[in-house]
This record gives C-alpha cells, structure tokens and sequence, in this order.
C-alpha cells in the first residue's frame, strides 16, 4: 500500500496524540465548514480570523459544543510580514500546543 493511501493516513494519524490543525479564514463559510470536519476527525482546530473574533468565536464554540477542541487567533495575511506574525499570534493563542506539530494547514 503506497504511503499516500487514506487507510496508511489514518492509521498513522490514530497514534498522534497531538493532531492540530490550521484552518485559514475559518470564521466563516467553507473555512468554518472545514474547520468544523477537522475538529470531528479528532484535530484541534486553530480557527485563524483576520478581524471578525465573534464569528471567530462562534465556530470555537460549535466545534467545542460537539465534543472537539479549538481555540481562535487573528492574524492579517495581507501584512508585509505575514509569515511572522502570523505563527506569532498562532504560538500566542496556542498555549500548551505551540509546540505540537501542525499536521493540517488549510
């Protein structure tokens, strides 16, 4: 079985104690809808906004009221030094799972 085979993912994801994953936009739309698979495959969601933290927080608590984990954190992708800040606010916000590997960034 190749090791990009689904079957192999899974398996391999099963024995990860720390799966978190990074979901872009995530305070609406089809971000909020992937973030909220994620979390019900068993990830820890980092639900990324840029300036709606309602909206941010919304999907935090349905991901949290159907049983997953996630935490919110704002981040401007549009600034000069994006990649910086961006994983700045991420190790902010992400407490105890700064340093868990992110297994899914989206």
């Amino acid at each position: 079985m190749p090791d990009s085979d689904p079957r192999n993912i899974e398996a391999l994801n099963a024995h990860e104690p720390d799966r978190v994953a990074v979901v872009t936009g995530a305070s609406r739309g089809i971000g909020a809808a992937i973030a909220g698979r994620l979390a019900a495959d068993g990830y820890t969601v980092a639900v990324h906004y840029r300036q709606d933290s309602a909206a941010a927080a919304g999907v935090v608590e349905k991901i949290i009221a159907a049983g997953g984990a996630a935490f919110p954190f704002a981040a401007d992708l549009a600034a000069p030094d994006t990649g910086t800040a961006f994983w700045a606010a991420y190790d902010e916000a992400a407490g105890s799972l700064r340093d868990a590997p992110v297994r899914v960034l989206v």
